[in-house]
């Protein structure tokens, strides 16, 4: 990769913004599988009591990052935590206590406090090496598990007294109850056990009437025909995962009574994750706890939970099934349209939110082709119904976060304003025009911003005006008139002369008044000076206005106006042998969309069949429920879905548009739209108007017109010395014909910017294999293994130690030396396997 100090110094500046939100592609990569670490802990020293302890640690963050602390369960909250000397600041990151750490070596340290010693401490996985000091014995062998819990009641028993430790295992049981169609159970088993390793008969695990359909567990285990639990247990922390659905149905849920002795914790604690869009429930029977303050799944605890001690059970008294009574659909839009370059049409992106009360399927108007469809970032199958012209998508009730790309291919005039054969409580909409058009004026909607309309106010109405009067009084009904044509045209324009010709009109008057003398030369210059600023301030528009009229794609050089796809052609679809379509009609069904059945989907091409693409479709229907649900609506996911139309990514004049109240379906959206050709002859005439305008002032000015009222203005009007003018004329013309002034671009190109990310983050030639263990010596005695590696790297990576794993006979290093320096660097992975950060050379480890 390209070195820091080797970018040239004009883009120096730029590497932090280049690489942000690349940052984790500069930390150093693991050898052999290439993966990328950018945490590096060094020894973690734990000193440990009955009251609390210590612990310091050594860490290299190669970027700025969150660094897990050990601790954070069972009540091990670390406190008073440092890094190097100063106070740092401890929140909970990935369910771990972390701070955050800028980039480079730091030293950690910090305390617990407990009233007594839990049964194990949970640190970072990825800490390598651990020296622990137990009640003031050191333990030479700490026993981690795999997920990098520290077991310290028997690391304590090990370091108090020889022999095996007691044969006890703890469980703790947590429920998650789903209602639906079936009702769904999961349960989570947490074992903690010591001693030796065995085979534990457990409780049952399932309460009556629950099927099993899945066990999920680290250790051999299996459900026996009584539904009690088998488990072959060695010491550590262990959970089981137990899936099943209700066989028949039940309002009644409660924890499964257990056999006398049975190894099971009598207190559950269930979470419940109704269904609203199948029933409306109040649950009874149980005391509610506090789901942030148990040992629940972390994605468990944003449901009510309860407390099931024994004998208790939870009781579902239904209040309301299906979506009978309920409220109507409160559903908003957001649209987006794309104006096609020819006017023809429009491709429409529409981002729908909200809550389905009573609306299986969401169905597109007459006027606009559905192309696409996604749920929840999963497209979907485009159909429709039997008997019905109309293009939808199978929804469920509940929330609803739905994507959609379409086309209008009726012209852009007139636009639906919600497109959907629906009504919406919230509309907002966003209008991309294309270089050359401009929007005059929208009805049908409350609010439109940036259309020429917009641009005119009761001041600005007033000042042009005035200025036309004022041109009246003083040069006539013709230059008035002219006066009011040139201020409507280039009054909204950006850039225009406008209060300069209110200037120029009263230095105009106070010069006919005026007497010879020094007030009266005053004047004259203050009437030159104006007469220069209009000139400076026309001359840019009038350029402008010309290139604008001519060339329309120059109006904002900062846009990308580029076209992607063709208006009406839909993109080439993944799956092999579908073409594409046209948005006119994409797709044809037979069958209803409800209720198992087998849904044949047409790809179409103008009214041509190309190919018949099966979609199964279907509901669950439990006659044992006694109702059927509609509101489960699966789709095959082997089918091919539409692409639609595809995209535009060019971004020009965009207006926005906004509805202060409820839209229904029937309302349009009326576009005035100025065409190219039209707004180029504007161009041209604004640029003409202005000149001549111009003109009557210049003349004025040069003449010395008598001092008259409009008759004797009309005697001295600027059709009489058509050559004083001539040389303003003259020199607004070149004006117009010298080329744009250049600009000095102070900011690099987005194309050299992703250059130089991508020249940082290149990875060297030599990845992932950048590292030797070129020799390596071992030293044999009775209690300890010394090894020597001498290790040659070609890059900043991670090399694998020799040694390591997660079983409990793994070997591990007590002591790691680099270059005559203890290690600072070593990771930890999810296998066990330890690996050294090495700088490029050569290390004699």
């Amino acid at each position: 990769p390209l070195a820091r100090e080797d970018v040239p110094e004009p883009l120096r500046p730029w590497i932090d913004w280049v690489l942000r939100g690349h940052e984790a592609e500069t930390c150093p990569f693991l050898a052999v599988n290439g993966r990328r670490a950018c945490v590096w802990p060094g020894r973690l020293s734990l000193t440990l009591g009955a009251n609390g302890g210590t612990f310091e640690q050594e860490v290299i963050a190669a970027i700025e990052t969150e660094v897990a602390l050990p601790g954070g369960a069972n009540g091990a909250w670390p406190e008073d935590v440092r890094v190097g000397a100063n106070a740092a600041s401890v929140i909970e990151h990935g369910g771990a206590p972390s701070v955050r750490l800028p980039r480079g070596a730091h030293t950690l340290s910090g305390r617990f406090v407990w009233s007594a010693p839990p049964p194990g401490l949970r640190i970072p996985v990825e800490t390598g090496l651990v020296d622990l000091t137990l009640n003031g014995a050191r333990v030479a062998r700490p026993r981690r598990d795999a997920d990098g819990s520290l077991w310290l009641r028997d690391a304590g028993a090990s370091a108090v007294a020889a022999g095996p430790a007691a044969n006890r295992v703890d469980v703790e049981v947590h429920r998650r109850l789903e209602d639906g169609v079936p009702v769904r159970l999961a349960t989570v088993i947490t074992l903690r056990a010591s001693g030796e390793a065995r085979e534990e008969l457990l409780g049952v695990a399932l309460p009556s009437g629950m099927l099993p359909t899945a066990l999920a567990s680290p250790l051999p285990a299996r459900l026996d025909p009584d539904g009690r639990l088998r488990v072959q247990v060695r010491p550590g922390a262990w959970t089981i995962r137990v899936e099943a659905r209700l066989a028949a149905r039940a309002d009644v849920f409660g924890p499964p009574a257990q056999p006398k002795g049975a190894r099971w914790d009598g207190a559950e604690i269930w979470a419940v994750a109704l269904a609203p869009q199948l029933r409306l429930v109040e649950i009874e029977g149980a005391a509610s706890v506090d789901p942030t303050q148990t040992e629940m799944p972390a994605d468990w605890r944003e449901l009510p939970a309860y407390l099931l001690e024994p004998g208790r059970a939870l009781t579902f008294v239904e209040k309301r099934r299906g979506n009978q009574g309920s409220a109507a659909d409160q559903l908003t839009l957001a649209r987006t349209w794309h104006l096609d370059f020819d006017g023809g049409g429009a491709t429409v992106v529409d981002q729908i939110g909200g809550t389905l009360r009573s609306s299986l399927r969401l169905e597109m108007g007459a006027a606009t082709a559905l192309g696409r469809a996604a749920i929840n970032g999963q497209d979907q199958p485009i159909t429709k119904r039997a008997g019905s012209e109309q293009l939808g998508v199978e929804t469920t009730l509940g929330s609803l976060a739905l994507e959609a790309d379409s086309r209008v291919e009726s012209g852009a005039r007139s636009l639906p304003a919600v497109g959907w054969a629906h009504d919406f409580d919230q509309v907002s909409a966003t209008l991309m025009i294309p270089p050359g058009y401009r929007l005059f004026h929208a009805t049908g909607v409350d609010d439109a911003q940036a259309t020429w309309i917009s641009g005119w106010d009761l001041l600005a109405v007033f000042f042009v005006l005035l200025i036309g009067v004022a041109t009246w009084r003083l040069f006539g009904t013709p230059a008035a008139v002219l006066a009011l044509a040139t201020l409507a045209l280039i009054w909204p324009e950006g850039g225009a002369p406008k209060l300069v010709w209110l200037a120029l009109a009263v230095l105009e008057a106070l010069r006919r008044v005026a007497a010879r003398g020094r007030i009266g030369r005053a004047i004259g210059f203050a009437h030159l000076a104006v007469l220069i600023a209009l000139v400076v301030i026309a001359v840019p528009f009038a350029i402008r206005q010309v290139r604008v009229g001519l060339f329309p794609a120059l109006e904002r050089p900062w846009e990308r106006a580029g076209r992607v796809f063709e208006a009406g052609v839909m993109q080439e679809a993944p799956a092999p042998g579908l073409p594409a379509a046209a948005p006119a009609e994409y797709l044809d069904a037979a069958g209803d969309a409800v209720g198992s059945a087998e849904i044949t989907v047409t790809a179409r091409k103008r009214s041509q069949v190309v190919q018949d693409i099966p979609i199964s479709v279907s509901s669950f229907e439990d006659s044992s429920y006694g109702y059927r649900s509609k509101s489960n609506f699966v789709a095959d996911p082997s089918a091919t879905v539409p692409t639609g139309p595809g995209r535009p990514d060019w971004t020009w004049q965009a207006v926005s548009l906004s509805w202060s109240g409820p839209v229904t379906r029937e309302q349009q959206l009326g576009l005035w739209l100025v065409p190219p050709w039209a707004n180029a002859l504007l161009s041209i005439a604004r640029v003409l108007l202005l000149l001549a305008l111009a003109r009557v002032f210049v003349l004025a000015w040069r003449s010395g017109a008598p001092r008259g009222g409009a008759d004797d203005a009309a005697a001295s009007s600027p059709a009489t010395a058509p050559t004083a003018a001539s040389p303003t004329a003259a020199l607004l013309a070149l004006a117009l014909l010298l080329p744009a002034s250049a600009r000095a671009d102070d900011l690099p190109t987005p194309e050299l910017l992703e250059s130089l990310r991508t020249s940082l983050l290149e990875a060297p030639s030599c990845a992932p294999h950048c590292a030797t263990l070129s020799r390596v010596a071992l030293g044999v005695a009775q209690d300890r293994l010394d090894l020597r590696i001498a290790i040659d790297a070609a890059a900043e990576t991670g090399v694998p130690l020799p040694g390591g794993g997660a079983s409990d006979a793994a070997w591990l290093p007590s002591t790691v030396i680099v270059d005559g320096a203890p290690a600072s660097g070593l990771r930890r992975d999810a296998q066990g396997v330890l690996w050294l950060r090495v700088a490029r050379g050569r290390h004699e480890v």
